[in-house]
């Protein structure tokens, strides 16, 4: 910024970009700091990869909330990737980390059963289902287990 080359890419001066470089050294954190710092900033423009501006863009858009229920249903609806960039960004890497490394369910994939284990359920009512199921699971790690999960279907 000090060297004039944003303006001369085009974009405004004024802006506070030194909190950049306080970012961890990773393309995906370091791009999604500029499009947080320049919001209007399209990086599929840039010869990047479609996966890395897709993932900067998205994690720039989003808050790494303060609790941990909050921080893991962040990560499982916007992912691992995006859920670490974001993360990242907030300065907070290490509880996204922990949050991984626990083992608890984030995903559907992790629950304890599937939509095998509903045959009265058809088409979208699965879904909003195993939604459900998913989302109870993450405030209550240790309820997944089959028989428990099926007691609260």
């Amino acid at each position: 910024a000090a060297l004039g080359l944003l303006a001369a890419f085009g974009f405004p001066e004024g802006r506070d970009t030194g909190w950049l470089a306080r970012l961890p050294a990773e393309a995906p954190v370091r791009w999604a700091g500029l499009c947080r710092t320049y919001p209007e900033l399209d990086l599929a423009a840039l010869r990047l990869s479609r996966r890395l501006a897709q993932d900067a863009m998205a994690a720039a858009q989003l808050s790494w909330p303060q609790d941990r229920l909050g921080r893991k249903q962040l990560l499982s609806t916007h992912g691992e990737t995006r859920g670490r960039i974001a993360a990242a960004l907030a300065g907070d890497a290490e509880s996204a980390e922990e949050i991984l490394a626990s083992g608890e369910c984030l995903y559907l994939r992790d629950l304890a059963v599937s939509g095998a284990d509903f045959p009265q359920l058809r088409g979208p009512e699965v879904g909003r289902h195993l939604q459900a199921l998913l989302a109870h699971v993450l405030a209550h790690p240790g309820d997944n287990r089959r028989e428990v999960l099926l007691r609260l279907a």
